[in-house]
């Protein structure tokens, strides 16, 4: 990454921003002009955060912000583009505990840069919620999409929720959504990921107009693909049906939406819920 942009809005931060420049001497680092005490290494601004974050996140490869997720997310949100485009951003807590790679994770270098911040700031990662235990570790920044629920680890923990998941779903036009919420529901304990990790849905077009899944779309507040039987057909699955291609004219629904809509891999291959509902998940490949 040839730029790198450090965004402090505390007075905290900024001295944060400067231990990290000292191991980062190329990165610049930006802060606003209120807290200005005439270092020429920090480029002091006079406009608004929001206005700042706008430009930098145009201008260079990645941003380490040094103030709240919550806040970033807000202020970078009407700026995403294309996770091809769009520069890699990285959040560091006001008292410098978590690292946390927020967007751009895998492809624009995010993952790669918090682990390089995370070693130069005494932290360790895991992959493994034992490892984690096992670390004696005071506080954990914990980025899953399974579902936990060991009250030891969450005590000291900040669980991150990516979008990760992609639920496919196969069913009849006058499916319940009480049925899909169920099915769903059911596969997610089974195989132990979170809800919150939801992404999107993704099913094919029906001639019929499928209530009971719209009506499940909007209790989800996630988005909905919908794909034609050509767009599946071709798909290789793991559970093709005969009958479900007599009916829908592609031999699979559930998983081959999940892999089309994830452009990833199957984490849970076809549940049945007889006689109107299957589903499927996969995992969003980045």
């Amino acid at each position: 990454m040839e730029r790198i942009g450090i965004l402090a809005i505390t007075k905290n931060g900024i001295k944060i921003a400067r231990d990290l420049k000292e191991k980062f001497s190329s990165w610049e680092i930006f802060a606003p002009d209120k807290f200005s005490d005439g270092n020429d290494e920090i480029n002091w601004y006079t406009n608004s955060t929001t206005e700042k974050i706008a430009e930098l996140f145009k201008s260079n490869d990645a941003l380490v912000c040094l103030f709240s997720l919550g806040a970033v997310v807000r202020l970078i949100s009407p700026h995403l583009k294309d996770k091809k485009t769009d520069p890699a951003v990285i959040v560091i807590d006001d008292q410098s505990q978590f690292v946390i790679s927020t967007l751009s994770g895998h492809l624009g270098g995010a993952n790669e840069l918090t682990n390089d911040i995370a070693k130069k700031e005494n932290v360790s990662s895991y992959s493994t919620l034992d490892e984690l235990k096992k670390s004696k570790s005071k506080g954990y920044l914990i980025i899953s999409d399974e579902h936990i629920d060991d009250n030891d680890i969450l005590e000291n923990a900040v669980v991150y929720r990516p979008p990760s998941l992609v639920v496919g779903i196969g069913l009849h036009w006058n499916t319940t959504k009480e049925k899909i919420m169920e099915g769903l529901d059911t596969s997610l304990k089974k195989f132990n990921l979170s809800k919150k990790s939801i992404a999107r849905l993704a099913s094919t077009k029906k001639r019929e107009d499928a209530a009971g899944l719209h009506d499940f779309t909007k209790e989800m507040n996630v988005p909905l693909e919908l794909y034609d039987k050509d767009d599946l057909a071709p798909i290789k699955t793991p559970n093709p049906s005969k009958m479900v291609e007599g009916y829908e004219g592609t031999a699979s629904v559930s998983e081959a939406a999940a892999i089309k809509s994830s452009g990833g891999s199957l984490i849970v291959e076809k549940q049945k819920f007889s006689p109107d509902l299957t589903i499927a998940i996969a995992r969003i490949q980045e």
